[in-house]
C-alpha cells in the first residue's frame, strides 16, 4: 500500500520546460585547476578534518553507524573509509555494502497517522557513504557557486 502510493506520487512527469531551462542555464565548465583539484586523492587527514567539522549528532545510517562512532573509532575506521572514498572516485562505483538504502516513513507533525499520505519518506544510507558524499560536496560547493 505505501509502496504503491509513493511510486505513483513520484512517477509524475518531469516539467520539460523547467528541465530545459536548468540545463541551458547551467554553466558546466570548470577550469583546469579546479578539475585537477577535484581529481586529487583524498587523504586520511582531509577526511578526518571534514568529519571534525560536521554535526555528529545524526541518526544512524543503514549500517547502524553514526558520525560520532566514526569519530571515536577514527584510528580504526579512517584508513578504510579513505581507501573506499578514493576507490569510488577512481572507479565511479560504490562498493556493494554501500548500495543498500532503506526507505523509512516518518509521521508528519500533527497529522492522523492512519493514512500513508500523512507520512514522509526518508532515505537511510550507510553512514560512511554519507561522510564521503559530504566530503565530495564540500569540495564541489565552492566551484559550482
Amino acid at each position: 500500500m505505501a509502496t504503491e502510493y509513493w511510486r505513483k506520487l513520484y512517477e509524475k512527469p518531469v516539467d520539460a520546460e523547467a528541465e530545459e531551462f536548468f540545463i541551458t542555464n547551467f554553466d558546466k565548465s570548470i577550469t583546469d585547476d579546479q578539475r585537477n583539484e577535484l581529481k586529487q586523492s583524498i587523504t586520511l587527514e582531509d577526511l578526518y578534518e571534514h568529519l571534525k567539522e560536521i554535526k555528529k549528532s545524526t541518526t544512524p545510517g543503514s549500517d547502524g553507524t553514526t558520525y560520532e562512532t566514526i569519530y571515536i573509532f577514527w584510528d580504526r575506521l579512517g584508513p578504510s573509509l579513505t581507501k573506499v572514498a578514493n576507490a569510488i572516485m577512481e572507479k565511479g562505483k560504490l562498493p556493494h555494502s554501500m548500495k543498500q538504502i532503506l526507505i523509512s516513513l516518518i509521521p508528519k507533525k500533527d497529522k492522523v497517522l492512519k493514512t500513508v499520505d500523512n507520512h514522509r519518506p526518508i532515505s537511510v544510507i550507510n553512514c560512511g557513504l554519507r561522510l564521503i558524499c559530504s566530503y565530495f560536496e564540500s569540495k564541489l560547493q565552492p566551484i559550482i557557486q
